[in-house]
């Protein structure tokens, strides 16, 4: 490396600024030059005298001192200066190149080593990118030594399932399937379907998890409140077709996670997985995703085992990944019910039963099950899946000898596909096991449900010998366990059991021999005065009353419409508890109900105890008030049948009780009104009545609700934001501040249904977005954190009277995948370079603005140009012609990333630019003291445009030279327009004697302002 060049002997050279600056005595460039000969000559002279290696080449230097101080004090000389020392060092570089790409190819890690050895070559810092950029088109850059593989990605909502694993573990469920399948607890329902239980519709599901839930006994118990929280977990996952989804993909993940350590294991004696191992565990892999719906194919699977592989230093010797043995791994025919794999040209599942092929009831082709149509007439196959669903729940029902059940399950799976064998060979078994029980199935399970377990018992085995075939393990245990809890009790509490011990015995098995006789002798005494109140608002009746004074008595709450019960047996149920209140949310509007309260006591029961009739009239639901100019908008939703909706207004009061009180709001249009004509600052209180006709024909109010709010002139919307990606994964953001009102932001995903200057309630927007939460660092100005590499839609709104208005929606994510490396004119015309992303991006987009940054990639009134790789290799930049001189313009460049639907953009980077200085900004620092002491400080700043970034450094002595030097007092965040702007400074990070500066935190922001120091000010503290 030639030796006389001053920006490498400075150690200056730096590939993204050649420091040429924007004019001869460039402040910023000189100070650094500057400052490099003061460290450099400091350095020399120490060499000179105490390092003998060093001391004839730091003679040389110094001389070289003397003679070349003022050497690069023109643009012209320091281009030149840089452009010499980049064509040595890219010399250098390109032999490394030469050196390593003699095989045809570069590995990625090896533009570092040639980096490193560059920089120790030349004794300047080469960057990789520098590295990269040299490398010719026509060598390929590898990630590794062959083909890596694909790592195993982990679902996102793995955690929510995973926390249930260890209690499905406790009762040796495999999940939640293997739960509903043939559950541990006695008490749950149990299907038997094995494999095809996974291929069951969500809603199925969830319908058994609710019955398995409802069937348990209301006694606490630590298996009993497990079970209830795993069949709630049952509801949850099963809610509907896309939560069964995400959780079929976490249960592939754990299951594909689990063959992968397995064939770690087999692989840790050789350290090699050789091409027959793998090909078995290919299809392992691919049998599991198989059996919970998905396809998996043999290339992914190879490519997660050659991944595991690569990630354990183990070597991987099978070609599935490349797709040499995938045709051999897909020798297998899949069962369409279940998903098991089995050799081809079978007729039917070997493991579930399921026939893989149809014969089609039109025309007689024989198809695969899975079909959507028969290959040969087109008659549609879609209904066959579900009829042989249908038809597996009937077969659980007759083994539970559930037979009407299983009769009307038949009947549905007859209308989805008549001609299946499968309904005939049901009702075959149906009728036989009909015959043979005839009535006593049904007594049975009506024992069962009032816990008569010895009765249970006795028809049982009556039906045991019936049907010598029929056994139902888990019947028989449930049955059996009801009965020794009872004995248990009773034994326990000796030859005396009081009461209480009755009761629990009765609990347990209710026609346990002896209990009566103890419960007979103490019946219980009715229930106190009973009231009801009517919640027209919850839309519920609430029942209350007083204990009876019988200890451990349970109330039966029975409800009638139009009349008193007559007996327990007239009305319908409405509880069973062993508290003094229920509320009833199962009632009509404006229907008369009576309730009766029963205390009970086992299987006695008290004289009934009666209210007076109730009758509830139903409040309109989620009434919204938005406040607008001059007048008020209110929307509701829910209003009960029959029923009118009158709305009563008075102004600052409180709001209207009863009909009639203040005006009456006419304007009434579906479930809203508008009510105009309104004066602006005056509070207005409204109350909303649901009206009825009653039997009598008078006219019956709801209680009504109320809403209230203040018209206003709208305040003006946030008509644009920028948010700004900082290099610690931080988001600055700033944003035209309203005159009136408070800044709010939300953030979404989703498509945001609201536009420009839209009103909507404020409790609205907070309960459909993301509040999010933005830390002042100025009235416009703040800084916030994102989760997540998520693209997130950013919905500015100025709040006022709990009404939000919105602003310009932008988009915002902290993904940020290329950037900016420098703007260099070209002839008139702006030079963009950057490197093209690593990323999959197939273009990047440009957008620029005379006014600020952009808000996001398609934010109107900018420019914008999209460019795709190939136009970009013509130039490694993108070319902006047109462009005025003296105006600074703020660019953005986004990657694109996603193809149609689905395309988002990347966090932008953003750098400014213009032909020439077009601001100046001017700045000094005010103190006051006492007693020889600052007490305040502030710094102000003049300017005739925007105010960059900037901080203000002090330093004792003497003036920072450079943005290094010095200690860092006070940070100024970006200030939009001219004018005068004061920021105070916390006197104890002042002295006086200390000298200051303030800089640009960017350095191009130099090429189109100017930051100068007022005239006449020192730059001297105090």
């Amino acid at each position: 490396m030639a030796q006389d060049n001053l920006y490498v002997m400075l150690g200056i050279f730096d590939f993204h600024d050649d420091l040429v600056g924007t004019a001869d005595d460039d402040s910023r460039v000189l100070g650094i030059i500057d400052n490099a000969w003061n460290t450099k000559k400091a350095q020399w002279s120490k060499d000179k005298t105490k390092n003998a290696r060093k001391a004839s080449e730091a003679s040389n230097y110094l001389a070289q001192e003397k003679k070349r101080r003022g050497e690069l004090n023109t643009m012209q000389a320091r281009r030149d200066a840089w452009t010499t020392a980049k064509r040595s060092i890219d010399a250098v570089i390109n032999k490394q190149i030469g050196l390593f790409s003699m095989r045809g190819y570069l590995l990625a890690e090896e533009l570092g080593k040639i980096a490193e050895i560059a920089s120790k070559a030349t004794g300047v810092d080469v960057p990789v990118d520098a590295v990269q950029s040299l490398v010719p088109s026509g060598i390929e850059v590898r990630e590794g030594e062959g083909p890596q593989g694909k790592k195993l990605s982990k679902p996102k909502d793995a955690s929510k399932y995973s926390n249930t694993e260890s209690l499905l573990e406790t009762y040796l469920y495999e999940d939640l399937y293997a739960l509903l399948d043939a559950p541990q607890q006695p008490e749950g329902m149990g299907h038997g379907l094995g494999g095809k239980i996974t291929h069951q519709p969500a809603a199925t599901l969830k319908a058994w998890a609710e019955a398995d839930k409802h069937k348990l006994p209301t006694k606490s118990t630590t298996i009993i409140s497990d079970h209830s929280r795993l069949f709630n977990q049952c509801c949850d996952v099963f809610a509907d077709e896309d939560s069964k989804r995400a959780y079929d993909e976490y249960l592939i993940y754990r299951a594909l996670s689990q063959i992968l350590d397995e064939a770690a294991t087999v692989a840790s004696v050789s350290n090699k997985l050789d091409s027959a191992t793998a090909a078995g565990f290919v299809r392992k892999m691919q049998e599991t995703a198989s059996r919970l719906g998905r396809t998996l194919s043999a290339e992914d699977a190879g490519a997660y085992l050659q991944y595991m592989c690569s990630q354990k230093g183990i070597t991987y010797a099978s070609s599935v990944a490349g797709g040499g043995d995938a045709g051999a791994a897909a020798q297998y025919e899949v069962c369409p019910w279940c998903g098991a794999f089995m050799n081809p040209g079978v007729k039917s599942c070997t493991e579930c039963g399921g026939r893989i092929f149809i014969t089609c009831p039109n025309c007689g082709n024989e198809n695969r099950a899975d079909v959507k149509y028969c290959a040969k007439c087109s008659f549609d196959y879609g209904n066959i899946r579900r009829a042989q669903q249908v038809v597996d729940e009937a077969a659980g029902s007759i083994e539970a000898l559930r037979f009407d059940e299983a009769e009307q399950l038949l009947d549905t799976a007859e209308t989805l596909w008549k001609s299946m064998p499968e309904i005939a060979q049901r009702r075959t078994v149906l009728e036989t096991r009909r015959t043979q029980i005839g009535p006593l199935s049904d007594q049975l399970h009506d024992a069962i449900e009032h816990h008569a377990f010895h009765t249970a018992k006795q028809l049982y085995e009556d039906i045991s010998r019936r049907a010598p075939d029929f056994t139902d393990t888990q019947m028989l245990e449930r049955i059996n366990a009801g009965i020794a809890a009872a004995e248990t009790i009773m034994k326990q509490a000796g030859s005396n059991p009081g009461v209480d011990v009755a009761l629990r015995a009765y609990e347990a098995c209710a026609d346990y021999p002896g209990l009566s006789a103890i419960l007979a002798a103490n019946p219980p005494k009715p229930a106190g005065a009973v009231r009801v109140r009517a919640d027209g608002v919850r839309r519920a009746n609430v029942v209350s009353w007083d204990a009876s004074v019988t200890a451990d008595a349970v109330y039966t709450v029975i409800r009638k419409a139009g009349s008193r019960p007559l007996d327990e047996h007239d009305g319908d149920e409405i509880e069973r508890t062993a508290g003094t209140s229920v509320t009833d949310t199962t009632i009509e509007p404006n229907t008369v109900y009576y309730y009766a309260v029963i205390a009970t006591l086992g299987p006695l029961s008290a004289a009934m105890s009666l209210t007076e009739p109730a009758v509830n009239y139903f409040d309109v639901k989620n009434p919204q008030l938005i406040a607008e100019d001059g007048s008020i908008r209110i929307t509701w939703s829910g209003v009960p049948k029959n029923a009118d909706v009158e709305v009563w207004r008075v102004a600052d009061a409180d709001a209207p009780t009863l009909p009639g009180e203040g005006e009456r709001v006419s304007n009434i249009v579906g479930g809203g009104l508008q009510d105009t004509g309104l004066h602006n600052g005056t509070a207005y209180q409204y109350t909303l009545f649901a009206v009825y006709m009653g039997a009598d024909g008078q006219r019956r109010y709801s209680q009504g609700v109320h809403v209230g709010g203040t018209p206003l002139s709208p305040p003006e919307p946030i008509e644009f934001v920028i948010p700004q990606l900082m290099p610690d994964d931080t988001l600055t953001l700033q944003w035209d501040a309203p005159n009136d009102g408070e800044s709010r932001f939300f953030l979404t995903r989703e498509d945001v249904g609201y536009g420009l200057g839209d009103s909507v309630p404020l409790r609205e927007l907070e309960s459909s977005y993301e509040a999010l939460q933005v830390v002042p660092t100025g009235p416009d100005s703040g800084t916030f954190t994102l989760s997540d590499d998520e693209v997130y839609h950013l919905i500015p709104a100025t709040v006022k009277e709990d009404t939000a208005f919105i602003g310009a929606v932008s988009t915002v994510t902290k993904r940020k995948v290329v950037s900016i490396d420098k703007i260099t004119d070209s002839s008139g015309d702006a030079v963009v370079m950057f490197d093209w992303p690593q990323a999959d991006c197939g273009r990047v987009l440009l957008v620029w603005r005379a006014d600020h940054y952009a808000a996001g990639p398609n934010e109107r009134g900018s420019n914008r140009k999209m460019v795709n790789k190939k136009t970009y290799d013509l130039l490694k930049a993108i070319k902006v012609e047109g462009l005025a001189n003296k105006t600074t313009y703020y660019f953005s460049l986004f990657a694109q990333l996603g193809e149609g639907d689905a395309i988002s953009y990347s966090a932008p980077s953003n750098r400014s630019f213009s032909f020439g200085k077009s601001d100046t900004v001017t700045y000094r620092v005010e103190t006051s003291t006492f007693l020889g002491r600052i007490r305040s400080a502030k710094l102000v700043v003049e300017s005739t445009g925007d105010v960059p970034p900037s901080e203000l450094r002090v330093s004792k002595d003497m003036v920072p030279a450079f943005a290094t030097q010095g200690a860092c007092v006070l940070e100024v965040p970006q200030q939009s327009g001219a004018g005068r702007h004061e920021f105070p400074i916390p006197p104890s990070m002042l002295r006086k004697g200390q000298c200051y500066k303030l800089f640009f935190k960017d350095d191009d922001d130099y090429n189109h302002a100017d930051l100068i120091l007022q005239a006449g000010v020192s730059p001297e503290i105090g």
